[in-house]
């Protein structure tokens, strides 16, 4: 599998594996030569676990969904795309649910991973445009993922001709009611927050996700935060500000949950302030080298380093 460019990080964990012996050290490259490590693709990454996770002896489902087929068209991701939908019926209505979207590559994937999905979702005759409820950096993928998973592996066990979708359109159905978190983008917008930690934000979905579930089980410093999403305030004229998500990745999510069950407020705060910061610091320098690029300078250097940086924090 020439095709596929794995990072030295990957690739320590990849020789903890049986299939080491097939990695070997490509072929030195141009310093100036883009190259993505092939497992900076969530697809690839699921296909490298199911392998693992099923002790398969080849590597047949990394090949599959590294090179799917000529003509095949890739997943658009948040761009909205007019094509032929998949979708998956609501066992409760006996209908498609509603708002709910997946493309053709996605649905490809999963079969390939999960073959008791063969079934599970049904190509929709009619042409509409759409965005794909299966994108990868969303939050929400993982949990639909782990869902699937889960009932695949249940249908297996129990040879049962059908996977058991009970969980995982429990929480599709409440999710398709709901704003898809839009991570880092920064909008004038109502958030969920603390009056006492504003730069806090937390949108619709990851207030589902993480914090609704902690106000049910009655912890106080969840229970702080504003059920009604409004806009957060700042300075000038209009006193509210532009916002991001600071919820949705998992490093945060961790620390909240942490600082919440410890009921340790100072903890949260610190935590929040300094991702706070270290964002607008990120932004910051990101729109000066932006500027500085179209004076004609050459940024992708520092770009990269300061993308990085963020990322420590994010």
């Amino acid at each position: 599998m020439t095709h596929l460019n794995i990072c030295p990080s990957c690739l320590n964990q990849m020789r903890k594996s049986k299939f080491r012996d097939l990695l070997i050290l490509g072929t030195p490259r141009p310093r100036s030569e883009k190259v993505r490590c092939a497992l900076s693709e969530p697809w690839a990454r699921l296909a490298w676990m199911q392998t693992i996770n099923k002790q398969l002896d080849h590597l047949h489902l990394l090949c599959q969904i590294t090179q799917p087929p000529l003509g095949t068209k890739p997943c658009t991701g948040r761009v909205v795309s007019e094509q032929h939908w998949y979708r998956v019926v609501d066992p409760a209505t006996g209908a498609f649910l509603p708002k709910f979207n997946v493309c053709s590559a996605c649905v490809r994937n999963l079969r390939l991973l999960m073959p008791p999905h063969q079934d599970t979702f049904k190509l929709c005759t009619t042409l509409q445009e759409r965005v794909c409820d299966f994108v990868t950096d969303s939050p929400r993928f993982v949990r639909y993922i782990d869902l699937l998973d889960i009932a695949a592996n249940r249908a297996e066990q129990e040879h049962s001709p059908q996977p058991d979708l009970n969980e995982f359109m429990a929480y599709a159905r409440r999710k398709v009611v709901l704003r898809d978190c839009r991570r880092s983008r920064v909008a004038l917008n109502t958030w969920h927050y603390m009056p006492q930690l504003p730069e806090l934000t937390v949108c619709e979905d990851c207030y589902d996700d993480v914090v609704w579930p902690m106000v049910k089980a009655n912890y106080p410093i969840a229970r702080k935060f504003s059920a009604m999403m409004r806009l957060p305030p700042g300075d000038g004229l209009a006193r509210c500000r532009e916002a991001s998500c600071q919820l949705y990745s998992p490093r945060m999510r961790l620390k909240f949950r942490e600082a919440v069950e410890e009921n340790d407020l100072a903890y949260l705060n610190m935590i929040a302030l300094q991702r706070y910061e270290a964002e607008q610091r990120y932004r910051k320098h990101r729109g000066q080298l932006l500027e500085d690029e179209e004076r004609g300078y050459d940024c992708d250097a520092e770009l990269r380093r300061n993308l990085e940086e963020w990322k420590r924090w994010e």
